[in-house]
């Protein structure tokens, strides 16, 4: 059951107990997923990160996002079934969950050409959502408007793009800039890792000491942002390098295989003694 929705489709209905019981019945085992603020506590997020998406995001959202997730985290520990997340913080909100790492084809993304070799650097920001603004945008375009206009690289704002035309737009580009406010990442920052380009995020600690092998993300806080951006211009050899290590961490960990062992509990359970 995805994002806490309701599987079956009726009017008044937005709680999952009566589908869950009715797919029961049917005698399916039931699982749920989490993707992000459908469980996401906002103030043990602001505690964590004091530039969390939620202390600029709208209050009224905050407050019924917060309360939505809160009943979520109730509903799972109440149900008992298992509850996958699919990107690694969510563990901290939830440590009773199991990661479900996102899966994309590597082949799709391979890119010929190095990244940061002797050329102005081209950067890409395309977040998927600015409102409310989880990405960072409204920190991160300001900061690569003005180095695109002294020349210090080429920002390419792509506006709306189709899915098909997404690897030639990643492969073109040498530094790829996610999300900064979350402290995790996602599809996005697999996309770009996976065509050997330098991403731009934050994961923070916390985070990282959950996982099995630290993702090839560059840091970079809100306030640490525009440093980091000069650094990687200063010394792009180094960079190169994180770069170059990212299509190997997509392949362990997000062409599928280390998604199909998290499920493997749940799909093929242990037969029962008799």
């Amino acid at each position: 059951m995805d994002a806490f929705l309701p599987v079956y489709s009726r009017p008044g209905v937005a709680h999952i107990d009566a589908d869950f019981d009715q797919l029961r019945r049917e005698g399916l085992q039931v699982a749920l997923i989490s993707h992000g603020t459908d469980l996401r506590d906002p103030e043990a997020h602001m505690r964590r990160y004091p530039f969390s998406y939620f202390a600029s995001a709208p209050p009224g959202w905050v407050t019924v996002t917060g309360e939505r997730a809160r009943a979520n985290r109730q509903i799972s520990r109440e149900l008992g079934t298992p509850l996958f997340v699919s990107t690694p913080d969510l563990l901290l909100d939830a440590d009773w969950a199991r990661w479900l790492p996102v899966t994309i084809n590597p082949d799709r993304w391979v890119a010929s050409r190095p990244p940061l070799a002797g050329r102005v650097p081209i950067v890409v920001h395309r977040p998927s959502r600015t409102v409310p603004p989880i990405k960072g945008t409204e920190v991160i375009e300001p900061v690569l408007r003005r180095l695109d206009a002294k020349g210090h690289i080429r920002y390419v704002d792509p506006g709306v793009v189709p899915n098909a035309a997404m690897p030639e737009l990643v492969a073109g580009a040498d530094v790829v800039v996610d999300q900064i406010l979350t402290g995790s990442y996602g599809v996005a920052a697999v996309e770009a890792m996976a065509a050997g380009r330098l991403v731009v995020g934050f994961v923070g600690e916390e985070t990282a000491g959950l996982m099995p092998e630290r993702p090839p993300i560059v840091n970079a806080a809100p306030d640490e942002f525009e440093a980091v951006l000069d650094d990687i211009l200063t010394s792009p050899d180094g960079y190169a390098a994180v770069a170059a290590s990212g299509p190997g961490f997509v392949r362990r960990w997000h062409d599928g295989r280390a998604a199909a062992e998290a499920l493997r509990p749940f799909l093929d359970p242990a037969p029962t003694p008799t």
